[in-house]
């Protein structure tokens, strides 16, 4: 499955759980501050590779902490990430940065969905025969989040975060699909 389509489906899936849980929305609506890590369970950079190079397309070793404050029907996040190095034609990319993000949730009792949007701070390294290039840019970052509530206050999530970043000036620009699960805190 190609990186576009595994987006445009990661996509799909979440309107349909947004207009599921929005007919279903009740008043139990969470109010306040919170706090999450991620392990990323699956980073994909989505690269062009020749045949007759290495490509290894899935990054290793990614992850993200966060946090934020519920205002109810919206709020904010700030988050850092870092995701692990790929293998593609312009050589071992990784790329990290922060990000501050707006949040609109949807509650249905235990489970809640997650939209986001907001820009992110990035740097992306390529190194390539000995050689690195690194260029720190403001990206745009989407994102979902979907967390079942194992108490009040504490929240097994899994989150799918679209992050992109430049590698340098004529370096490629880069776009990671990242699937992690955490456990975050209402306070």
């Amino acid at each position: 499955m190609s990186g576009r389509l595994q987006t445009h489906l990661t996509m799909l899936l979440a309107i349909v759980a947004a207009c599921f849980m929005t007919s279903r929305a009740e008043a139990d609506v969470l109010v306040g501050p919170y706090a999450g890590a991620n392990a990323g369970l699956y980073s994909r950079y989505e690269l062009s590779c020749d045949q007759a190079l290495a490509c290894d397309r899935s990054a290793k070793l990614s992850g993200k902490v966060y946090g934020g404050y519920a205002f109810g029907q919206f709020g904010f996040e700030a988050m850092a990430f870092q995701v692990g190095a790929a293998q593609g034609q312009a050589g071992t990319l990784r790329s990290s940065g922060v990000a501050l993000l707006g949040v609109l949730p949807l509650n249905s009792g235990d489970f809640s969905f997650k939209g986001k949007l907001g820009l992110a701070y990035a740097r992306g390294t390529a190194q390539h025969d000995g050689t690195s290039s690194s260029q720190s840019s403001v990206q745009p970052v989407l994102g979902t989040s979907f967390a079942y509530a194992i108490s009040k206050s504490v929240s097994l999530n899994a989150d799918w975060d679209q992050l992109r970043a430049k590698t340098g000036s004529e370096g490629p620009r880069t776009r990671v699909n990242m699937f992690s699960l955490g456990l975050s805190v209402h306070f």
